[in-house]
């Protein structure tokens, strides 16, 4: 059964988009429902480029400390949760890509300049020159003078929760001086300059109900800020229209509510406070090891993962409903399908015989898995790899032959029937050959900096 608490916080935040003010497909729709859609057809983006705080954040700090910041595992590779975030999901399902270098997104972010991990510059062991970024410093260092952005991706945007955090907390930002949504509309014209076309703006969950501030005297005032915001945010989604901007709005209530709604399914019990307590990361000496995990909890349980971080299971939600707002039909549903390999198309390899289907590939378009066809006679001529990236082969049909070597020598060749597995460093050249029997091969490329945990032996 839902917490209490929570599920009246699930009412206020649908309470509170729905009174935005704008139209279905902009704001959102009923939390169970699909939202409705602007667009006559589903729209195609060239690329998804993000910019906000920990909510959409694929690993920035991690990648600046080695992943010790925030320290990965138990947080999942950099990112303030214990999985792939929301954006991360969306681009999965829509097939748009997301490369590491356009989503600018950093944990901490403010809608403005300021990011709440600034004062950590030094003992995180940063140069004074590394981007640690608000929302607003993120767009003008994507955006110089002169900059020509891409008309045809999507921009996402989102954040606004460390401004109230703040707020609540420290007394700055002054929220009534300068409201976190001019921040944001002040982002949006500036993108609109630059020649963004298309935008997907996030609104806050009511930080009343968030663990932190649920049931604490600040709630209430947590509660009106939200509000506050997600007013301001409404208001501004016409007059950015008039300067050739499309904005739509991901309603939060409706995603955090979906979540809430597929909780027992999803396997996802406790509500009242996150997996992980908040003094897990050690502010003071933010690169100490990870501390050990609570005794008798399971992740996998919680709606929140650390703070008000969403776990893992809401990430996914999260970006069901994104997608489900951009395209205006359901997301479709994980599932163990096979792969078609009649209607898969084989490129030449390293200039043939050979042929290559690339099956998988990372955020940056190079493949991550690839199948590889040897027709019978066909002998592929000795190539060495220089991406510094370990290849995993495993024959998958026929007789393979293979060598080590810059010339194909076949007193050195050996014979390697179906299930076999070899492990090729990068940068060591081989050959390999189909001499009696077509040869199916499927290669796995391992990310930079992966050790083989397995026994090897020569051969």
């Amino acid at each position: 059964m839902l917490h209490r608490r929570f599920l009246g916080a699930l009412t206020v935040a649908a309470s509170i988009a729905s009174g935005l003010g704008v139209a279905p497909g902009a704001a959102g729709a009923a939390a169970a429902a699909p939202a409705a859609s602007t667009h006559a057809k589903a729209p195609s983006y060239s690329r998804i480029v993000v910019f906000g705080d920990g909510l959409s954040d694929a690993g920035h700090f991690g990648r600046l400390t080695t992943n010790r910041y925030p320290p990965s595992p138990p947080f999942h590779e950099g990112r303030w949760t214990n999985g792939p975030t929301w954006v991360e999901h969306l681009a999965r399902l829509s097939g748009w890509p997301l490369a590491v270098a356009d989503n600018h997104a950093q944990g901490g972010a403010t809608t403005g300049t300021y990011n709440i991990n600034e004062p950590l510059r030094a003992a995180l062991g940063l140069a004074a020159d590394a981007a640690i970024q608000g929302v607003s410093a993120q767009i003008e260092s994507a955006t110089p003078p002169g900059t020509a952005l891409d008309p045809k991706a999507l921009y996402v945007v989102w954040a606004g929760g460390h401004d109230i955090g703040s707020y609540l907390e420290a007394g700055q930002p002054d929220l009534k001086a300068q409201p976190a949504a001019e921040n944001i509309r002040a982002g949006l014209l500036r993108l609109a300059r630059a020649g963004a076309r298309h935008v997907l703006l996030g609104t806050l969950p009511d930080l009343g109900a968030a663990p932190g501030y649920a049931g604490t005297p600040k709630a209430a005032e947590a509660t009106a800020l939200t509000q506050v915001f997600n007013r301001g945010l409404g208001a501004l989604v016409q007059p950015l229209r008039e300067t050739g901007l499309t904005v739509t709005l991901l309603d939060a209530g409706q995603a955090f509510g979906r979540a809430g709604q597929e909780a027992a399914a999803r396997g996802i019990r406790r509500f009242d406070e996150a997996y992980l307590p908040m003094d897990y990361v050690d502010f003071q000496r933010p690169l100490a090891p990870a501390k050990p995990l609570p005794a008798g909890r399971e992740a996998g349980e919680f709606f929140s993962f650390w703070a008000v971080s969403a776990s893992a299971k809401v990430h996914e939600v999260i970006g069901q409903v994104a997608y489900e707002t951009l395209v205006g039909r359901r997301a479709p549903q994980a599932r163990t399908r096979r792969v078609d390999t009649d209607r898969m198309p084989g490129l030449p390899l390293h200039g043939g015989p050979g042929q290559v289907n690339f099956m998988a590939l990372n955020a940056q378009g190079a493949p991550d898995v690839a199948r590889i066809v040897l027709r019978r006679g066909q002998v592929q001529a000795p190539y060495a790899s220089d991406d510094g990236r370990t290849r995993l082969a495993t024959v998958l049909k026929g007789q393979l032959g293979y060598g080590d070597g810059g010339v194909i020598d076949r007193r050195r060749e050996r014979r390697f029937g179906p299930g076999t597995q070899l492990v090729i460093p990068s940068g060591v050249p081989f050959w390999a050959a189909a001499r009696s029997t077509d040869v199916e091969l499927l290669i796995t490329i391992l990310p930079s900096g992966s050790q083989v945990a397995v026994p090897l032996v020569e051969f």
